[in-house]
């Protein structure tokens, strides 16, 4: 696991160069580990017109461990009709919500605050007693 995250913290990419696939990057409202810019900014590494997002607002299920990061695991339905659009041998096509093409402007102000949350914790934690 030690080996995972220190991968993680250190990778750095050989190429910069747009990938020459369509990218779909998921992300479920509310995910405390990515926020809406962060998402976004894989639009960078793409052509023009061949990224999309897709935000999954149904991530919390009753029994669940409770977090947005898990939708995948604990409330697939939407993400698997989403999937199934272009990958019909993904499940079968169910009627029902299938995710938002971009997260809700309360996202945006959720994660603004957290992200200034965070500074003023951080600053906190840097400060020394004299």
């Amino acid at each position: 696991l030690q080996a995972d995250f220190s991968l993680l913290e250190n990778y750095s990419p050989s190429c910069l160069r747009p990938l020459s696939v369509p990218l779909c990057a998921l992300c479920a409202v509310g995910d405390g580990r990515c926020w809406p810019a962060q998402l976004a900014a894989w639009a960078e590494r793409c052509h023009p017109d061949s990224f999309q997002e897709r935000w999954f607002e149904d991530g919390l299920a009753d029994g669940g461990w409770a977090t947005e990061h898990r939708y995948i695991v604990d409330s697939p339905g939407s993400l698997l009709r989403f999937l199934h659009g272009d990958l019909p041998l993904i499940g079968e096509m169910l009627p029902g919500y299938s995710g938002l093409d971009a997260p809700p402007a309360s996202a945006f102000e959720a994660a603004r605050a957290a992200e200034v949350a965070k500074a003023s914790s951080s600053e906190t934690r840097n400060c020394s007693v004299q």
